[in-house]
């Protein structure tokens, strides 16, 4: 299609720019208030913060810098509604119009009391405010460490109420802002110096009462988490007995005014010395009462004793015992005199069948010396030849023998030579 003579042809960063000025000449739309529900949030590594405000029938992209989105004081999230306060632009390299985002307001909530509320649920979700984790308050502390204002009422009521209570407690005092923006760490630095402090084993963090933005630095994460990292106790006595702030909730004991806390961390030293003289004049009432009790059971286990003569039972015992032994010792003897002349018969039964015996009555046995049949006995003369060796054993000794000749006896006919 031609363009007609005459009519101007625009770029198109022309007619954006174009576009852009009439819109920011806008006076209604320049600081407009826009409701809506956040969706498609996107958080920037530059700090940026890109997000969408939609309602039942229309859409409208939102952008806030990093300038701007650091004062948040709570966490922008999808599905809040919120009152967003900026201006209309247009971003020329996608030609599309969007808020720039100066503010930020929780529909039906004010920012801070969304804050607080969002800042309790994650530290709920770490378990900070778990009842297990809390540390129980020394009885008598050796030293306590107290963080507040020099010139604030809460020190000098937590400091009358002590030193009238328990006199020579020492308090370490941590000096800290408890209102303002630099409060929280001013606060988080005291701690950190009483928590390398030896002298002391618990710690009170106190305030007067005020508005909640006045108690705000109380419900800081920063001080929350130096509360919870204490090596000591930490006793919180923020505000009046109604105001409840997250370190209340982290502390491990929540005391509703700084007077009560004094009460609190230290016991009333009259009371308590009374309370010693009743314990101690209870033990010795308890204790005449358990000697005259068991005097009693003595003299009862006494007479028992003299009654049973256990140790006449003992004696009785005893000699028995003596009898058994005596007649263990009589089978002893008995049966190894038995068995000592069974051994002596087995020797002279051995003696009388030992060839030895025979040996020694003059007889000789004669062995062979070679062959098969050597070192076996000869029996008969017509085991051996002439000219055969043979052994001759006596009772000394032995003598090696050559057979010249042999005999052979025969019954009735005398011995004839072979």
């Amino acid at each position: 299609m031609q363009i007609r003579k005459g009519r101007r042809a625009y770029s198109v960063g022309e007619l954006t720019r174009y576009i852009k000025t009439i819109l920011q000449g806008q006076r209604v739309l320049q600081n407009i208030a826009v409701n809506g529900e956040v969706s498609n949030l996107r958080r920037q590594q530059s700090g940026h913060i890109y997000f969408t405000l939609k309602d039942e029938s229309a859409s409208l992209a939102c952008v806030m810098f990093r300038t701007q989105a650091a004062r948040l004081s709570f966490h922008l999230e999808n599905g809040m509604k919120v009152w967003a306060i900026g201006s209309i632009g247009v971003y020329e390299v996608s030609g599309a119009y969007q808020l720039y985002v100066s503010q930020v307001e929780p529909v039906g909530q004010g920012s801070l009391q969304l804050a607080l509320e969002q800042l309790k649920q994650r530290l709920a979700s770490e378990g900070l405010f778990d009842p297990s984790r809390r540390r129980p308050i020394p009885m008598i502390p050796k030293g306590i460490g107290l963080v507040t204002s020099p010139s604030g009422a809460a020190m000098k009521d937590f400091v009358s109420v002590v030193q009238r209570r328990f006199p020579n407690i020492p308090i370490v005092l941590a000096p800290a802002l408890v209102q303002g923006k630099d409060a929280p760490q001013s606060i988080v630095q005291a701690l950190a110096g009483l928590n390398i402090c030896d002298e002391i084993d618990v710690v009170v963090l106190a305030r007067g009462g005020g508005a909640l933005e006045d108690l705000w630095c109380f419900n800081d994460e920063a001080v929350a988490r130096a509360i919870a990292a204490c090596r000591f106790p930490v006793v919180s006595a923020v505000g009046h007995e109604t105001d409840v702030t997250i370190a209340d909730l982290v502390a491990d004991l929540r005391a509703p005014t700084p007077s009560a806390a004094g009460e609190l961390v230290v016991p009333d030293r009259a009371q308590l010395q009374l309370q010693v003289q009743r314990v101690s004049l209870d033990l010795q009432v308890a204790l005449q009462r358990w000697l005259e009790k068991n005097q009693r059971r003595v003299q009862e286990l006494e007479q028992r004793l003299q009654v049973s003569n256990p140790l006449g039972m003992i004696q009785v015992q005893l000699q028995r015992v003596d009898e058994l032994m005596q007649r263990a010792v009589r089978a002893i003897q008995l049966v190894t005199q038995t068995e000592r002349e069974r051994f002596a018969s087995v020797l002279v039964q051995l003696e009388q069948l030992s060839p030895l015996a025979t040996l020694r009555r003059g007889y000789t046995v004669c062995r062979f010396t070679d062959g098969p049949s050597s070192h076996q006995v000869v029996r008969s003369v017509q085991n051996v030849s002439p000219g055969q060796g043979i052994e001759v054993l006596f009772v000394d000794g032995a003598a090696q023998c050559l057979v010249q000749s042999r005999s052979i006896r025969v019954e009735g006919a005398g011995e004839n030579e072979v």
